[in-house]
């Protein structure tokens, strides 16, 4: 069986023939939480592929709690338009609809997962999902192009296409 370590998750277990899961790690963006590294590896090269997401989730793991102003308006401009479409009394948080500044809706998300992968455009996203509560059938979705730049905030869909 291929053994293989990322210099920044450490030992990666294979689950299936493409997918490899690191142990749980701190995320800074989301006051160090524990959580692991989900892999889609390429298994024509899969040394290159690690330590070329390596640098991608480098990048990420350089996000910080002060970085999420940067992201907080595209988030909370999702739960607004899932919001609109929604009954009141569908939501089970009444403080979704009293949340008066953006940076506020990172009190309704939790992160359960990271991937990894890289997409046809040769470029590496980092997708972040989890749950939120203005969508709970569906999730929440965080795209990060490069590790770096958020791209696509959505419900858990798998696509990286550039979408606030």
């Amino acid at each position: 069986m291929l053994s293989i370590i990322s210099n920044v998750t450490g030992g990666l277990e294979q689950k299936q023939t493409n997918k490899w899961i690191s142990t749980p790690i701190p995320i800074p963006l989301f006051n160090n939480k524990l959580i692991a590294f989900i892999y889609k590896i390429q298994l024509e090269e899969p040394f290159l592929f690690v330590n070329e997401a390596d640098k991608q989730i480098a990048n990420f793991l350089s996000l910080s709690v002060a970085n999420r102003e940067n992201y907080s308006l595209a988030i909370f401009n999702n739960c607004k338009e899932t919001l609109n479409d929604l009954d009141p009394e569908d939501i089970d948080n009444e403080d979704l609809w009293n949340i008066t500044n953006p940076s506020q809706i990172w009190n309704f998300i939790e992160p359960s997962a990271i991937r990894v992968c890289k997409h046809i455009d040769n470029e590496f996203y980092i997708i972040v999902t989890g749950h939120c509560d203005w969508e709970e059938e569906h999730g929440l979705q965080l795209v990060f192009k490069n590790g770096a730049v958020l791209t696509r905030v959505s419900y858990i869909d798998f696509l990286i296409e550039e979408r606030y």
